[in-house]
């Protein structure tokens, strides 16, 4: 499967479809033509959704098991949780997905959006809100040298 890289504007219709970005939908389907599907669920960390291929979110749940105790009361609200709001997007005949309001509530999308490539995964912001998390360029090379520093050589 390809990554998915770019940073792509969109804007939802009153129906609460985007048209979702050419090249994501090729890279969700390693170019084949053919319907592509999603998952999209909130981010842990960020005001934003997080849309991974179906494969992509079945294998990440299957791990994440693995490390759970399923008979544990805590394991077993860390995995509530991951599927919680959690929903499958299936892409239409004209490239676009429906966003549901419930997600969309959850993380102030209203009209405007931006999508994000992550890797493997796609951030789905508000626009108003991803604009608020850009730092400037002194910032952003502190923050590479101290999380990264040398972990490159």
């Amino acid at each position: 499967m390809e990554l998915f890289i770019g940073t792509h504007y969109g804007k939802l219709d009153e129906k609460g479809r985007v048209s979702f970005p050419v090249n994501f939908r090729q890279a969700a389907t390693d170019g084949a033509e053919q319907q592509f599907c999603m998952v999209a669920n909130v981010d842990v960390y960020d005001q934003c959704l997080v849309l991974m291929t179906k494969a992509d979110f079945d294998q990440q749940m299957t791990l994440t098991k693995q490390k759970l105790n399923l008979y544990d009361e805590e394991d077993q609200r860390v995995l509530r949780e991951l599927y919680r709001d959690t929903e499958r997007l299936d892409g239409d005949n004209a490239g676009r997905i429906m966003l549901s309001k419930s997600l969309c509530e959850l993380v102030n999308i209203n009209k405007d959006v931006v999508f994000v490539g992550w890797g493997n995964e796609i951030k789905l912001w508000a626009k108003e809100q991803y604009e608020t998390t850009r730092v400037d360029k002194q910032t952003k090379a502190a923050l590479v040298q101290k999380r990264l520093g040398n972990a490159h050589n």
